[in-house]
């Protein structure tokens, strides 16, 4: 795992860096199959509720080359001392070209994507996902939470609802 700042570039080694006060966690795999995990994740005993205290460096080094991007979990502590995050794996999340010598701005889009089919007249299935259609998990506290739903009539009329247990 990747968590702290280098003390400088090797030759070979690039950075990803990431927007001050975001909290996020990167699964990375590289050309051999080889998988890496790069963390702005705030440590336990850190009582800001930023992941690093202010001004701090940002940038994570790794090996300059191509990666996939494998997972990402986007973290936010800023609700009344409530723990949010997004989860999100899957191969449509995109790649990453680190060079040597260059820093790369990470971004991530939390835009969450919800589509509801009905089967069958009497099964409801939806996809939870990102803006680019990977799996998505959405958790409170550490516990992913159920989504709520309604189905209704093409005149309003409410048929089903409910809590919907995914992933």
């Amino acid at each position: 795992m990747i968590s702290t700042p280098p003390r400088r570039l090797e030759e070979d080694e690039g950075a990803l860096t990431l927007a001050s006060g975001t909290e996020l966690a990167l699964i990375l795999e590289d050309s051999e199959g080889e998988q890496l995990r790069i963390s702005w994740e705030r440590p336990a005993r850190w009582e800001s509720r930023s992941p690093d205290p202010p001004g701090a460096d940002r940038r994570r080094a790794l090996p300059a080359g191509t990666y996939r991007i494998r997972g990402v979990r986007l973290i936010d502590r800023s609700r009344k001392n409530e723990t949010w995050h997004l989860s999100a794996s899957g191969r449509q999340l995109g790649e990453l070209d680190v060079e040597a010598g260059e820093t790369l701005p990470f971004e991530f889009d939390p835009t969450i994507h919800m589509a509801a089919h009905l089967r069958r007249g009497k099964q409801v299935a939806v996809s939870i996902t990102t803006a680019s259609g990977a799996g998505l998990s959405i958790y409170k506290d550490w516990r992913r939470i159920p989504l709520g739903y309604r189905l209704t009539s093409a005149d309003g009329e409410v048929r089903r609802r409910g809590p919907l247990h995914y992933g």
